[in-house]
């Protein structure tokens, strides 16, 4: 049952890409939004230009930190894990 509780809190490979998608999304956002910075004026220029700020490191934190773990393998792959987790439950029975 422990070893249920680590795979649920570990996350899947898609996962990070599909996080990697919304940052670069954010990121996106923030570009348009910038893009139209200047023709605004007032306190509506204060808001968008801190959401512009917001999105923009939001985005990039989040596809960073998901390309980092990644690249470290960082996450559960079930064809992997599998036969580790099934080697482990071999090795306690022998015991």
């Amino acid at each position: 049952m422990e070893n249920n509780n680590n795979i649920l809190k570990k996350t899947t490979a898609m996962n990070l890409y599909l996080r990697i998608f919304i940052g670069g999304f954010l990121m996106y956002l923030a570009y348009t939004l910038g893009v139209e910075l200047g023709s605004m004026t007032g306190n509506d220029k204060i808001i968008i230009g801190a959401a512009v700020i917001l999105f923009a490191v939001a985005g990039v934190i989040i596809v960073g930190w998901s390309i980092f773990r990644l690249v470290k393998k960082d996450y559960y792959d079930p064809m992997t894990d599998m036969t580790e987790d099934s080697s482990d439950a071999e090795e306690t029975k022998k015991e």
